[in-house]
């Protein structure tokens, strides 16, 4: 761990100077030979074939992040239609609520009007009996009378 550790300082003490807030000196000295002048046509074909095997799945796994992108962005917009939709219903219902609690109020005051029909339907045949019982016995006297 000592030589990693060694090692790591030496490349940030490359990058960043005494300070520590600038660069001091390249990483890769200017006259040392480039990396591809140093590696085998082999070994440069592997590190291109490993790059684009990266690429491709860097790509792959940039179009799964935009589709689920476009996933998250539709359900969001699903969402919020159905929070439109629940907030509709929640004010139909509210009002079907309110209309209820009303007509079982105006249901309560047709049960008392035909309670009061009820007794004046009573009162009108009482007095219509009394009224054809008057006029029978007076029918009757008459006969009697004109006998």
């Amino acid at each position: 761990m000592g030589k990693e550790t060694s090692w790591f300082e030496g490349i940030t003490s490359g990058l960043t100077g005494q300070n520590g807030n600038e660069m001091s000196k390249p990483i890769i000295p200017s006259d040392e030979p480039s990396i591809e002048s140093q590696l085998s046509p082999t070994q440069l074909q592997a590190l291109e074939s490993e790059n684009s095997a990266l690429l491709e799945n860097m790509e792959s796994t940039l179009s799964s992040v935009l589709s689920a992108e476009r996933s998250l962005l539709e359900i969001s917009s699903l969402q919020t239609e159905l929070v439109k939709n629940l907030v509709q219903q929640t004010e139909i219902t509210d009002r079907l609520y309110e209309e209820a609690v009303g007509s079982v109020g105006e249901m309560k005051k047709a049960g008392q009007q035909l309670v009061q029909a009820k007794k004046r339907g009573e009162e009108g045949r009482m007095f219509l009996l009394i009224f054809l019982i008057g006029a029978s016995l007076a029918l009757l006297f008459l006969d009697w009378y004109a006998n």
